[in-house]
């Protein structure tokens, strides 16, 4: 009997190595196919999109030219030795170097804005791997995880954030690893693990610092897998998990009270705070919590659910996820509460100007994880009904990202305030950048619904490219000319559609074009047949 359970834990030890090694493949490969549509599908150069790119940009330029923080004069808000410095984390900067160096070895500041400006490409594509190791890592079948994936990759404001100028993406991927690790040392108890999920957080809190929002429930997630009984060792290894987690995350608040005091000369002093003061506004004073929790959740403007429309079955898995993981599922909702709650009251929660409620991308991720149980329990085993349900809400889901990706996301508030008439307002002066923003009442109206007012630019798009012809200009028009003159608000928002009427040569284009997609494709076959195996 001794020697039969042998033979047993060691077939099973094998068969677990394999699917291991089998998952690791899959998710080689699954980089390679979700990194291969974000490309596919990129604006090219992103750094001129946004002056928070902008920002983020010089701040690496500087890190690696010369060795300070400080930007050009103009661009940022003033600090020490009357020195403009970035107001946003160092934690995208510092993630952007090696992309940075790589292009100004290549292809000098051009070739760094371009190889920057992939960032966002390759850490939405890490991060669906992420979440594949993780439903894998739950016990759920391969299928499961890869097809919740492709929810995630190709169903949610993931696909648009891709190329979008923005840090959220480097936020959501090391608060998710955080996580992840997190469930990992639950289960396995590798204090190896521990350490990751705290310097993952913690890079996540360089980057965005509201990221330690996510602490209390990470905690309550290493507490509820030590507690069953309610015994007094189990209460004590909960501390001592949360303690070594806490240690860990010290050396990141550090550098950020150091980053604080390098550019303005207080460890309390994010930049925040100081360009409040001189813009005459504060940040978390200006909205009722109630308006931005409805502007989140249901407002045509950004509801969350509209942009992201396969997230609507997180309320019909979260009871099956919950009993089969309960720690889990707390410390996910936990997040997802904490982010909704302080945003709410954020006098810009909006996020404008982008596409959809960027804010909240770091829980979009999670939300989609529940998922995982639905779809385990019934897409393949119940009738067609519900499987037909399910893939017609994703192709929904995925038709709102085509829209998203295809019209650059300037385009709907240039046109606010040429087709609507609608006047922004502005903020700032005093050493400090300008904000200028529609007014938040223009996320609740109906009749300028950004996903149906984008569909339709969509379509003059397609209906006038035969006709426009890019003149090269150095001129800076008004709104109702850029709409009539700007490269990027007359064709479809794809790198290669820029690079074609700029005059590169077609054969160039369409040889990248078809290697992406060989690439891409032979990646989806190695997937599909991993999984059946």
């Amino acid at each position: 009997m001794i020697i039969m359970d042998v033979r047993c834990f060691n077939s099973l030890a094998r068969d677990s190595n394999k699917n291991s090694a089998g998952n690791r493949v899959i998710a080689f490969y699954l980089f390679i196919f979700l990194f291969c549509i974000y490309l596919f599908t990129a604006q090219g150069n992103n750094i001129i999109s946004s002056d928070q790119q902008e920002v983020r940009f010089e701040t690496t330029r500087s890190i690696v030219e010369k060795g300070e923080l400080a930007i050009p004069d103009g661009m940022g808000v003033k600090g020490n030795y009357g020195k403009d410095y970035s107001w946003y984390g160092v934690g995208y900067s510092v993630l952007a170097i090696p992309f940075y160096v790589i292009g100004s070895l290549a292809g000098g500041n051009i070739g760094a804005q371009g190889m920057v400006s992939i960032v966002n490409q390759v850490v939405v594509a890490l991060s669906g791997v992420i979440i594949f190791s993780f439903i894998a890592s739950l016990g759920y079948a391969r299928k499961t995880a890869f097809v919740v994936t492709i929810f995630y990759a190709l169903g949610t404001i993931a696909w648009p954030q891709s190329k979008h100028p923005f840090d959220h993406p480097v936020e959501m991927l090391f608060v998710l690893l955080a996580i992840f690790y997190a469930q990992i040392f639950a289960k396995s108890r590798n204090v190896r693990y521990i350490l990751l999920s705290s310097a993952s957080l913690g890079f996540a809190f360089l980057t965005r610092p509201p990221t330690v929002l996510a602490l209390p429930s990470i905690f309550a997630l290493l507490a509820l897998s030590r507690i069953t009984d309610f015994k007094k060792e189990e209460m004590v290894a909960g501390i001592r998990d949360c303690v070594v987690y806490s240690l860990a995350f010290i050396p990141f608040l550090a550098v950020q009270l150091w980053y604080n005091y390098a550019r303005f000369g207080s460890i309390y002093e994010t930049g925040i705070t100081l360009m409040a003061e001189k813009a005459g506004i504060d940040f978390f004073a200006g909205t009722p919590l109630l308006t931005g929790l409805a502007g989140f959740l249901y407002s045509p403007g950004k509801g969350f659910f509209y942009y992201s429309p396969i997230s609507i079955l997180f309320f019909l898995s979260i009871s099956g996820f919950y009993r089969r993981n309960k720690g889990l599922a707390i410390c996910i909702i936990g997040i997802v509460v904490s982010y909704l709650l302080f945003l709410s009251r954020n006098i810009y929660w909006h996020g404008d100007w982008s596409w959809g409620p960027r804010y909240l991308f770091v829980i979009t991720p999670l939300i989609i994880l529940l998922i995982a149980d639905l779809i385990e329990r019934y897409l393949w085993n119940d009738g067609k009904i519900f499987k037909s349900a399910v893939f017609i809400l994703f192709g929904l889901s995925m038709l709102v990202q085509i829209i998203g990706v295809s019209v650059n996301f300037i385009h709907y508030f240039i046109s606010l305030q040429v087709d609507k008439g609608v006047q922004f307002t502005s903020v700032g002066g005093n050493d400090v950048p300008y904000i200028l923003e529609p007014p938040a009442g223009t996320h609740f109206e109906w009749d300028k619904f950004p996903i149906v007012y984008q569909a339709s630019s969509a379509l003059k798009i397609w209906k006038g490219l035969k006709d426009y012809r890019f003149i090269e200009s150095n001129k800076i028009y008004e709104p109702d000319e850029a709409l009539k003159y700007y490269l990027r608000f007359n064709v479809f928002d794809f790198w290669w559609l820029y690079a074609l009427y700029t005059g590169a040569p077609p054969y160039a284009i369409l040889l990248a074009l078809l290697t992406l997609s060989f690439v891409m494709i032979l990646s989806l076959y190695r997937i599909v047949t991993l999984i059946r195996e």
